[in-house]
């Protein structure tokens, strides 16, 4: 469920102000949100729910339905990985003790323990990255300037659910 989290946090950095100053959500929100997030962390299928919008092709939706499968299984191998990496931090005793109100804190094996939690982070992000490039070598320049809006809009439409 943390990775869920990272997805959500880490995509919705990109969403513009308006969709980000909304403070409080309610659960049904954060779980569409989430679905958003996670929607838009798989370009390939997120580019095909708007494929009419973006006015792909047949030779684009056949590329990208190939790339579908492609990217659904890196991200579960990436996901794989970083629930591998979650697992170990949780069995940090430096992290343990930050979170403590009582006890020593050592400093330099908490830093340690959170530059490799960000590593794992930032290698999920790459991952996305890279698919994301994959997905845009398929589309034009004018339907790949049209994806920030799409994905802006979608999380407003999340947010707005009942």
């Amino acid at each position: 469920m943390r990775i869920l989290s990272v997805l959500f946090t880490v995509l919705c950095i990109a969403v513009p102000f308006p969709v980000a100053a909304q403070v409080t959500l309610d659960p049904e929100q954060q779980a569409a949100m989430q679905a958003a997030a996670m929607q838009q962390s798989r370009p390939a299928e997120f580019v095909l729910t708007h494929r009419t919008e973006l006015g792909l092709t047949a030779p684009q939706v056949a590329t990208l339905e190939t790339l579908v499968v492609a990217q659904r299984d890196s991200a579960r191998a990436r996901q794989m990985r970083a629930m591998e990496r979650i697992r170990t931090y949780a069995a940090n005793p430096a992290l343990a003790a930050a979170v403590s109100w009582s006890g020593p804190v050592d400093a330099a094996a908490l830093r340690d323990a959170m530059c490799q939690q960000t590593t794992s982070q930032v290698e999920v992000v790459l991952g996305i990255a890279s698919d994301r490039r994959v997905v845009a070598s398929v589309l034009t320049p004018a339907q790949v300037a049209q994806l920030p809006r799409m994905q802006s809009e979608d999380m407003q439409k999340a947010m707005r659910r009942p």
